[in-house]
């Protein structure tokens, strides 16, 4: 996990595995609700997370390559003083 602060009005949270990566095809799912690859998974969780990231005027990127690694990134506005 890192944090920087590419623009002084936002911040970027980077969050990085190196597990198996997610594949190709799923890509385009992710988010969506009710999507699932496990067997005891709602289908909610990174769904509610974008949302929530959204709802703060902020965005989520994730990266993915199978057999390799999975990236999220997610940006946020600073508090404006």
């Amino acid at each position: 996990m890192h944090l920087q602060r590419p623009e002084y009005e936002r911040v970027m949270l980077g969050i990085e595995d190196q597990g198996i990566g997610i594949p190709v095809s799923m890509m385009p799912k992710l988010g969506e609700p009710f999507f699932t690859n496990k067997k005891n998974g709602t289908g909610l969780g990174l769904m509610v997370s974008q949302r929530i990231v959204e709802g703060h005027k902020g965005n989520m990127e994730i990266e993915s390559v199978q057999g390799k690694a999975t990236k999220v990134a997610i940006t946020l506005p600073t508090a404006v003083q």
